[in-house]
């Protein structure tokens, strides 16, 4: 039996000013674009990558940090201005920055530039792109025109494929699969019912410690889409403080629970109990169960977060494309030399 699509109010999706749904029911082809172009570069094999990149931009290399969990090539984001000591002089680094334009990532590349030799970017042009040519270091040149934040299948499948062809990774039955079964019309209703939980409350979402980078991801997507607080936190850490914040809820929240099938078993034990005690506190829970091989489960997880925002910007009347205050700050914080 086909999907039926839930009812949404019509007179809302006219505050989508800049088809921002149409980016997000068009993912499937970022997979595949995303892969034909890593398929173009060659990198030479290491187990160890520094990825650098903020916001949107990072979350891939954390992503692929937890694809390779158990493989014994290590990904170490930076979200900063300043080059760690130390980095191994066989170690891939990874520059990206969607706009080319970010200034902590082009810190970082300038630096690595005059100390290390494997270093490719990605990026839709700007200085970042620039710098690569008059460097000579590969670089991946992404469509241009799209918010950041939705781009990461670029990201991510440009570089799984480019780890495939170097023989670090064995993803393109993995990634087929997921693509077969993919049915966002599914997804985009989880994110209307989900939307309509959200409306008037602050979103608390957790998972384990693998795979706590796509609640993150969730966190970010509600802040700059619904332009609200949200907030994100992992198993079994939040055990050990943020727990001791239910004996007095001061505020209006929701939970959202990512349980993933291959969360180790104590975990599943703890999300039980932490359900409990959020309901015994007044605190509502939806406990979203995630299932497949690795990729399907990150990326249905993260479309969820994707339309879950996108519908409850529009339950909030706004526009979810800009991010004015971003952009303000980014103009405030003056030209970057």
């Amino acid at each position: 039996m086909a999907e039926r699509e839930l009812p949404f109010p019509e007179g809302y999706y006219p505050f989508d000013k800049s088809d921002f749904k149409k980016i997000l029911d068009e993912f499937p082809n970022q997979v595949r674009e995303g892969r034909a172009l890593g398929e173009k570069l060659s990198i030479e094999k290491t187990n160890d990558i520094y990825w650098f990149g903020m916001g949107g931009s990072a979350i891939a290399g954390e992503l692929l940090r937890t694809y390779l969990f158990r493989s014994g090539i290590s990904i170490t984001t930076i979200r900063g201005y300043d080059l760690p000591e130390n980095i191994p002089p066989h170690a891939l680094l990874i520059f990206s920055s969607y706009s080319g334009n970010t200034e902590e990532s082009l810190s970082c590349y300038k630096q690595a530039c005059r100390a290390y030799k494997n270093i490719i970017s990605i990026s839709a042009g700007g200085k970042l792109e620039e710098m690569a040519k008059s460097n000579r270091t590969p670089h991946i040149s992404l469509p241009k025109g799209l918010p950041p934040r939705i781009t990461g299948g670029y990201f991510f499948f440009a570089f799984l494929a480019l780890f495939d062809k170097t023989g670090m990774t064995k993803s393109y039955e993995e990634t087929q699969a997921f693509l077969k079964n993919l049915d966002l019309k599914k997804i985009a209703n989880m994110g209307v019912d989900i939307s309509a939980h959200l409306k008037d409350q602050i979103p608390l979402i957790y998972a384990s410690n693998r795979y706590y980078p796509v609640a993150y991801r969730w966190k970010a997507d509600i802040n700059e889409n619904a332009k609200c607080m949200a907030f994100s936190n992992e198993f079994p850490e939040l055990n050990h403080n943020e727990i001791v914040g239910y004996t007095f809820i001061r505020g209006s929240f929701y939970g959202i629970i990512l349980k993933f099938d291959d969360d180790h078993r104590r975990i599943q034990k703890r999300m039980e109990l932490m359900k409990a005690i959020m309901k015994k506190s007044g605190v509502e829970v939806t406990e979203i169960a995630l299932k497949g091989n690795t990729i399907t489960k990150m990326f249905t997880a993260l479309l969820i977060g994707h339309y879950t925002a996108y519908f409850l910007a529009l339950r909030h009347r706004i526009d979810p494309t800009p991010v004015k205050l971003v952009e303000k700050f980014k103009n405030d914080m003056g030209p970057f030399v």
